[in-house]
């Protein structure tokens, strides 16, 4: 089973984190396949938005630790997954279905509209900063935190 899905349905790309197993991390070969997933979203002529969920109950747990060394080339591809998402010409929507920590957050605030269906405790506290340590240190708080907390949107779904 492949660990990110990608389908077209009626004008809309669907790009879904496919490891609930692992909350959805990113590992090298899922970002390689976000980078595909979103490249074939945008070249194809009927695709108006493109929506990023995950399956299971968390969004995305952000990068495999085992992956995160002081290796330029190795962040630089865990990087490209997020990054791709938020510099895809095509208006981007996060379906946030659970937890979104560290790069994972920085997928769904690369996004340019977030719904978040439940918030867990391990995230509230990025969504307190607006931004993540990741972004802190790349630089990137500043114009990614502008004016998130209107930009969120929490709904409850109640059984």
């Amino acid at each position: 089973m492949s660990p990110v899905l990608f389908e077209i349905r009626h004008n809309v790309a669907l790009i879904t984190l496919n490891n609930p197993a692992k909350r959805n991390m990113l590992t090298q070969e899922v970002c390689d396949l976000i980078v595909d997933a979103v490249a074939a979203a945008e070249a194809h002529p009927d695709v108006k938005a493109l929506i990023v969920t995950g399956n299971g109950k968390a969004f995305c747990a952000g990068g495999q630790l085992a992956d995160l060394t002081p290796n330029q080339a190795v962040l630089e591809k865990i990087y490209s997954g997020f990054l791709s998402i938020a510099n895809c010409t095509l208006p981007t929507i996060a379906a946030i279905n659970g937890p979104a920590v560290g790069a994972g957050f920085n997928m769904a605030v690369g996004c340019d509209v977030r719904i978040v269906t439940a918030l867990r405790a391990s995230s509230r506290a990025f969504l307190a900063w607006a931004c993540t340590p990741a972004a802190v240190i790349r630089g990137c708080c500043a114009s990614w935190s502008t004016g998130i907390r209107r930009r969120v949107c929490c709904f409850s779904l109640s059984h």
